[in-house]
């Protein structure tokens, strides 16, 4: 899946730069959720009017969502989108979930 992100380029890398559990790599054929962002990664050669050919603008972040709890993706998300709304980003993910129960459940 892929996602723009409002406020161009800058604001995706910091929703990128926020995300904790899921990775942030270029390598998207894993188990775990990886992001990537196209533009600055495996697209990057193709130069600017290249990447905008093939619609692929500096805002695109590409998600492999993986075997993790959907409940840790979720979270992981929104507290990295929360940074578009000037909020700032603690980290909150000291383990990371392979499948099966949240890391949220197995602290209740």
């Amino acid at each position: 899946m892929s996602f723009r992100v409002k406020g161009g380029s800058q604001a995706a890398r910091d929703v990128f730069d926020g995300l904790q559990r899921i990775w942030r790599a270029t390598d998207l054929g894993r188990i775990k959720s990886v992001a990537t962002i196209p533009a600055i990664s495996t697209h990057q050669q193709q130069g600017e009017e290249g990447r905008k050919l093939a619609d692929i603008p500096g805002n695109l972040i590409r998600l492999n969502v993986g075997a993790e709890h959907p409940d840790d993706i979720i979270a992981d998300l929104e507290q990295a989108l929360a940074v578009l709304d000037g909020k700032k980003i603690e980290n909150t993910a000291p383990e990371y979930s392979a499948g099966g129960a949240s890391s949220a459940s197995l602290r209740r």
